[in-house]
């Protein structure tokens, strides 16, 4: 097996700020000596988990939980010990070399995971270059734009436009190496026609993780028949109910203001970045999930949901409550006086 050595090991858990590591994770209080904060590992409301930065450790009293910055990365993103210690080498900045031999089953899953990171992030850029660049996505860039998103929301969240031709994508995607049975697997393409794209005349929205790596696609419709909104089905990089669109671009301001606004859809989630609420996420679809829960408590104590008020809306709004409660979390409702959501209030009203 695949294995750094021990000396590696320890020059990574050296170099890395215990504080700063758990940090991105938790909300963390200087207290004397220690940092403390409400435990990511267990349902609190009280402090009970506590980083220790002279002596690079955590602990939390309520469920025991503790150890150094691996053992708190393997806990808290569910990965094996070589990832953990990979992960953290790079934010300290520390060169890793290995012992051994890989598994090859472990080494095929990485290279496969590598390749589709790779693959959606050069589609992201491309997606975005055929609304920006691209004739075939001026109607694309002109509907963006009268749903009053401007161009920093537009290029910062990296929207892009898929072609209408259904099969220009597998064309695109083979002319530039892309084997058919890998693009198979890539969640892009329709099940039954291989080279069909799922994705046709509709304004992208990247789907990015927690470490704003490109994993998904989400798509609106633009014109002729099918779904108003579709997303990536799941793949070896993106699971639908751990994660939440707009993360990495709102956790920053969500750990500030210790509160996540929670919308329905991709344009609600833009239009309160578009009015400077910059702490807004939603999920993928209405239904709001315990992971994604899980999520924002890693960087807020508290949740505003702001779904649509209509009978679908207010069904997705009492689940999320209790969804949202059993992690933890303080919930308030934001109802709107006019408009039925929050991009639709953007349009009509304004910032």
């Amino acid at each position: 097996m695949k294995r750094i050595p021990d000396h590696i090991v320890q020059q990574v858990i050296a170099q890395s700020d215990i504080v700063r590591v758990v940090g991105e994770y938790v909300r963390l209080e200087k207290r004397g000596s220690r940092w403390t904060g409400l435990c990511p590992f267990h349902t609190e409301k009280t402090p009970s988990f506590g980083v220790n930065e002279e002596r690079g450790f955590f602990y939390c009293f309520g469920c025991k939980k503790g150890g150094d910055a691996i053992t708190f990365i393997r806990e808290m993103e569910g990965c094996g010990y070589v990832e953990a210690v990979e992960r953290l080498a790079t934010k300290a900045g520390v060169t890793i070399s290995y012992e051994g031999e890989d598994d090859p089953e472990e080494r095929k899953k990485a290279q496969e995971k590598d390749a589709l990171y790779e693959l959606y992030e050069r589609l992201s850029g491309a997606f975005h270059h055929l609304l920006r660049e691209d004739p075939r996505g001026s109607h694309a860039l002109s509907y963006a734009r009268s749903r009053c998103l401007g161009d920093d929301i537009i290029t910062g969240f990296r929207l892009g436009y898929a072609p209408a031709d259904r099969r220009w994508l597998s064309r695109f995607l083979e002319s530039k190496g892309y084997s058919k049975d890998f693009l198979a697997r890539s969640g892009l393409f329709s099940q039954n026609y291989a080279d069909v794209s799922i994705f046709s005349d509709r304004l992208l929205f990247p789907i990015r993780d927690e470490r704003g790596r490109t994993v998904a696609f989400g798509g609106r419709l633009l014109s002729g028949e099918g779904p108003k909104y579709i997303n990536s089905p799941e793949t070896a990089i993106f699971r639908k109910h751990d994660t939440l669109f707009a993360l990495s671009d709102a956790r920053e301001a969500m750990r500030s203001a210790a509160v996540a606004m929670v919308c329905e859809g991709y344009m609600d989630a833009l239009a309160f970045h578009a009015a400077g609420v910059r702490y807004a996420v939603a999920p993928l679809g209405t239904s709001f999930t315990e992971g994604q829960a899980k999520l924002i408590k890693r960087y807020a104590t508290s949740v505003v949901l702001a779904f649509d008020g209509d009978q679908a809306g207010i069904k997705a709004t009492e689940r999320a409550i209790g969804l949202a409660e059993t992690q933890g979390l303080a919930v308030k409702v934001l109802r709107l006086s006019s408009g039925k959501d929050p991009a639709e209030y953007l349009e009509k009203l304004g910032p």
